[in-house]
């Protein structure tokens, strides 16, 4: 017998007796093989005999298939090993679930060209009992935490900060050094990156750590009130002002730490006092005489480039350079996208924690967060995760869920109607186009992609940047092979 006549019989007979579930395309995506396990596990196979579902194109079978992109690739390597939790919608025994690992590769000849691709799914029920126990565990932890009253801890450390990126490791390194010092430290970074994360764990880390921590966000106090809120008054300071009068923000952090968050909106008379302040180390309340020496360390934040704060003279100078003392710039989500996983899995947990729930990720899911940009940053994935969740069926999350736009997109320009810029009209005409080929796809986002002829990831910018809302029930990104 020869090899090939060898390796022939030994795949069939490999199909026969393995416990996986195994499924062969050949190279224009039609079903070539398929072993009787995985038939057993189609809801299909109840209307369908075996030998029916040989020649069939593999959307017919399973429309969220990644295998006709994995061969449309061309990759030689394999797609992934990826985890998903079966289900009634990939099973006849409605009541089964267990975790399935499934393993996608191309089959190529030896000059390289696309043969077909294949799939294996290795169930796993006892590592779905493994991750019951561990969430078990979790729970029962938590539960004790919580009857322990003020006996529990809640660090404000670096614990708190997630991610083991190059950018958010060298963060870390920096919050640590800052923490050893007395210094001002500055904190920059986009919005929702969090900025006041790292202020709380260099205060953590600080020999100040048994003091108070005291938050203030410059841009949310309005300019007549900064001076009181900041100092504090005595009574009758001012009319309505209260009696006994009352301690300022600084004097709150006497000992412990003040952050100055959003500090570029600092009305620009009040830079002034907070720098005598700085310099002096010592306040006097609104409508009082008597001088507090104070000890505080400040730590400022902003999602502004103070230096051009400078240049334009909305910022003064000398508190730049007093304030600037340490920096440490917070990575956005979208430059450590190794990240976003961890991240998305612990906020996922501290839902099910919260809500005594056990619910997952699907593979497709992880893959749409890791391709998008995450403008929000960290507080955007928190707030989608929370939607996903709420959203979810069963115990798998399946797929970002979006907003739906709070009003429509603008109508095209009319003879006697107001202007409207040639982008807005290109914007408006993109968004109908995509939501009609999303409509008629069924929300499917690969089939949509390769109708408009755009890659998974352009189109979920797009998706993105037109708030355009995908249902989840019809999202299209079940774990399916």
């Amino acid at each position: 017998m020869d090899h090939e006549k060898l390796m022939l019989y030994a795949f069939k007979r490999f199909m026969e007796v393995t416990d996986d579930q195994f499924l062969l395309l050949d190279k224009d995506g039609r079903v070539a093989a398929i072993n009787e396990n995985y038939y057993r596990s189609l809801l299909l196979s109840s209307v369908l005999p075996h030998d029916k579902i040989i020649g069939r194109p593999i959307e017919e079978i399973f429309i969220t298939s990644v295998l006709p992109e994995l061969m449309r690739r061309g990759e030689p390597a394999q797609l992934n090993r990826d985890m998903f939790i079966t289900g009634p919608e990939y099973s006849l025994d409605c009541g089964r679930k267990e975790i399935a690992v499934r393993t996608c590769a191309n089959v190529l000849d030896d000059e390289g060209n696309m043969l077909g691709a294949f799939a294996i799914v290795t169930a796993h029920p006892e590592l779905l009992r493994l991750c019951e126990s561990v969430f078990d565990t979790r729970q029962k932890y938590q539960l004790d935490k919580e009857t322990a009253g003020s006996h529990a801890v809640d660090l404000d450390g670096q614990d708190n900060i997630i991610g083991s990126s190059q950018e958010i490791l060298q963060a870390k390194d920096k919050m640590l050094r800052a923490a050893q010092t007395s210094s001002n430290v500055m904190i920059t970074g986009e919005s929702g990156t969090g900025k006041e994360l790292f202020a709380r764990a260099i205060h953590h880390y600080s020999a100040r750590s048994d003091g108070p921590f005291v938050a203030l966000n410059c841009s949310a106090i309005p300019s007549e009130l900064f001076e009181s809120e900041l100092f504090g008054y005595e009574e009758g300071a001012f009319t309505g002002a209260r009696k006994g009068g009352k301690m300022g923000e600084f004097e709150r952090a006497d000992g412990g730490t003040l952050f100055l968050d959003e500090i570029a909106d600092m009305p620009f008379f009040m830079q002034a006092k907070l720098l005598r302040v700085l310099q002096e180390g010592e306040i006097k309340r609104l409508g009082g005489g008597a001088v507090k020496k104070l000890n505080v360390r400040i730590i400022a934040a902003t999602n502004k480039d103070l230096y051009k704060c400078v240049r334009k003279q909305t910022f003064r100078s000398d508190l730049y350079y007093r304030l600037n003392v340490l920096t440490i710039s917070v990575p956005p989500l979208r430059s450590r996208q190794e990240d976003i996983i961890t991240i998305a899995t612990h906020f996922l947990q501290d839902l099910n924690e919260k809500y005594g729930t056990r619910v997952f990720f699907s593979s497709s899911a992880m893959n749409e967060m890791e391709v998008y940009d995450w403008p929000g940053n960290v507080r955007e994935l928190k707030n989608m995760v929370e939607r996903m969740y709420v959203f979810h069926q069963d115990s798998m999350i399946r797929a970002m869920v979006f907003d739906e736009p709070d009003s429509p997109p603008p109508e095209p320009v009319e003879s006697g109607s107001p202007k409207i810029s040639l982008q807005d009209q290109m914007d408006s005409f993109e968004r109908s186009i995509l939501t009609d080929r999303l409509r008629a796809c069924q929300y499917n986002i690969r089939k949509t992609a390769e109708s408009l002829d755009l890659n998974r990831t352009t189109l979920y910018h797009k998706i993105k940047k037109h708030g355009i809302f995908i249902p989840t029930a019809k999202s299209g990104s079940d774990p399916a092979p």
